[in-house]
């Protein structure tokens, strides 16, 4: 059998190449995943005393020892699959290295994102319904892809 660090068919030639990122010892690694999501749509009262602030939920965190040069970059891809008779909202924020602050992104029912990430730290969503609806049961859904690559062994 063939070693995957070393061989075209498993990865593509550039990454194969022994000596692409300068060094011997390191080696480009892609991740794809799908993720669902399925969670309460959450209720926002900042007026309430105390105020109610949604809980973010965690789609993904890099490792907290991550060396800077190996945080994986690639594509992130989300479809809220909501219905839209409850319109659950999703917000997502998106932390990596091209913005000194987290990046915010609202997505509605039956659309979606796509974004470019690079040195990436934190993926978090909550969702709330627009208008708020007093039923505990109404849920979000959504896909959530992530074609990410990652450089291993510096």
């Amino acid at each position: 059998m063939a070693n995957c660090s070393t061989n075209a068919f498993c990865c593509p030639v550039p990454c194969s190449t022994p000596d692409f990122f300068g060094g011997a010892n390191t080696t480009l690694i892609g991740i794809k995943r799908c993720l669902p999501v399925r969670t309460v749509c959450q209720v926002a009262d900042p007026q309430a005393d105390p105020p109610v602030v949604p809980v973010p939920e965690t789609l993904y965190i890099a490792p907290e020892d991550t060396p800077p040069d190996s945080l994986a970059s690639g594509m992130v891809s989300i479809i809220n699959t909501s219905s839209t008779t409850n319109n659950c909202i999703m917000t997502v924020t998106i932390t990596d290295g091209t913005n000194a602050n987290p990046q915010t992104y609202t997505i509605d029912a039956q659309s979606s994102l796509m974004v470019q990430v690079t040195d990436l730290n934190l993926i978090t969503v909550f969702c709330a319904s627009d208008p708020p609806q007093a039923d505990p049961l109404v849920y979000c859904t959504a896909t959530v892809e992530l074609d990410l690559q990652y450089k291993a062994g510096l």
